[in-house]
């Protein structure tokens, strides 16, 4: 198996409203981590609940990494995207992929209407039942309606904020299977996001997710580390290859030139 970092498919710059990274930092941190496949997948998330609207200024975001590209040839650089997507704002979300070109786009389930799904306080409206109801309603609608994007982001998201089992997320098995059918269907993937093993074992997704997806014949599976600090760019990059073979998979996948490209796990 392959130890050595290689790829990291979910960075956020400065360009994101959660993150300070420059992208010169993020550039010359991948060179010295020898991480030669990136994509940039800045926060999108149209309509978002108060008081932050999560917007920046594409056309700018897009002439910065068009010119650092020029510069750093030895790294393959994605302009990607990470749209955060719910009923309400899906057709919206479609007009602005269509309106601008990205080489790489991660659709995540992160508001339902005016609640967060991120945020503590939504179990003081909906009980932990409904919210897990309108998660994967959530999920679902976008799996059918959204077009343009490649994977669907970190899918057990809601597990890493509120205090949900395995147990109780695959209750929803059924939908689960309908999700992923949709993706399937349309050439789609799912993300490892290896963020949450900075703190705990957060397994974005979970082994039982990833064993449904290959049971099913889901074969695009993209690697990513959610990164907002230099620090954590192609972090357990070992733990995501080992939990893929864990789950029958013998290769991830990179997206150049608008296409899936296999990579082994040796």
């Amino acid at each position: 198996m392959k130890k050595d970092i290689r790829v990291d498919y979910h960075i956020h710059s400065h360009w994101s409203p959660d993150s300070s990274m420059e992208m010169l930092t993020i550039l010359e941190e991948c060179r010295e981590k020898k991480i030669l496949n990136i994509a940039l997948t800045e926060h999108v998330d149209l309509f978002y609940p108060k008081p932050t609207d999560l917007e920046f200024d594409i056309k700018s975001y897009q002439k910065e990494v068009g010119k650092l590209k020029k510069y750093y040839k030895d790294l393959h650089i994605l302009t990607g995207i990470e749209v955060g997507v719910n009923q309400n704002n899906c057709d919206a979300t479609q007009k602005l992929l269509e309106k601008y070109s990205f080489d790489f786009v991660i659709a995540s389930i992160h508001t339902s209407e005016s609640h967060s799904f991120c945020h503590r306080f939504i179990l003081n409206h909906f009980s932990k039942e409904d919210v897990l109801k309108l998660y994967f309603n959530e999920m679902e609608y976008v799996s059918e309606n959204l077009q343009d994007f490649q994977v669907l982001g970190h899918m057990d998201y809601i597990m890493r904020y509120h205090p949900y089992t395995a147990d109780e997320y695959l209750a929803y098995t059924p939908q689960i299977k309908r999700i992923f059918k949709n993706l399937i269907r349309t050439n789609k993937g799912i993300e490892i996001n290896t963020k949450g093993w900075n703190k705990r074992i957060w397994l974005h997704p979970i082994l039982d997710l990833l064993e449904i997806f290959k049971d099913m014949g889901g074969v695009y599976i993209t690697i990513g580390c959610d990164s907002h600090a230099p620090s954590q760019l192609g972090d357990n990059f070992a733990n995501a290859l080992e939990l893929l073979q864990k789950a029958g998979f013998t290769d991830y996948y990179l997206y150049p030139e608008h296409r899936w490209e296999p990579v082994p796990i040796d």
